[in-house]
């Protein structure tokens, strides 16, 4: 990315330098400029009146927070999507990860299918962590192509480490069922 080498610029179409070189205390250092954020899409499980958004029945919190003031600081719309709207005062403090004051818009889903917590799943209370599930309890997984995928992943991580596979992943198996085009 170092702009003395084309700056991470891929070919002549590209004209914007989104990197400069700066000197800080005689260290030479890259600075990237921010993003303009004109939009924060977000999901949340409760909304009160306020905006302010509880995560409850969330799998990940993640950066919901982050999002929306990124949006907030530039001027910029957020809208949260959330299961239900419930009384004003009715969400403890501490359980509020979004403060309504970052939020402009609230959609509540509807139906609640459009509230998924992922694309097999309605909700389940394993992933948002309300239960633990014993391992014996855990359907096996087939050997198709996400398997083998998440097995070579969970070989390349540090000890302790994390993997988001995401969802994207559509194939047939076995290979040989794959119909060439």
């Amino acid at each position: 990315m170092d702009p003395r080498l084309d700056g991470g610029k891929v070919n002549d179409v590209t004209e914007e330098d989104i990197v400069k070189l700066v000197e800080v205390e005689g260290e030479e250092w890259l600075f990237y400029k921010a993003t303009k954020i004109d939009v924060a899409f977000i999901r949340a499980t409760s909304a009160d009146p306020s905006g302010n958004l509880s995560m409850e029945k969330e799998a990940l919190t993640l950066d919901g927070l982050a999002q929306a003031m990124a949006a907030y600081n530039n001027g910029g719309l957020v809208i949260a999507q959330v299961e239900r709207i419930v009384e004003q005062g009715s969400l403890k403090p501490k359980d509020v990860k979004v403060p309504g004051i970052l939020v402009d818009c609230v959609v509540v889903a509807d139906p609640p299918e459009m509230h998924r917590m992922n694309y097999g799943v309605l909700y389940d209370p394993a992933l948002s962590g309300e239960i633990r599930v014993p391992v014996e309890g855990m359907p096996k997984m087939p050997l198709d192509p996400r398997k083998v995928i998440a097995r070579r992943a969970a070989f390349e991580l540090p000890p302790n480490g994390v993997v988001n596979l995401g969802v994207a992943l559509r194939t047939a198996w076995p290979p040989s069922q794959t119909k060439r085009r």
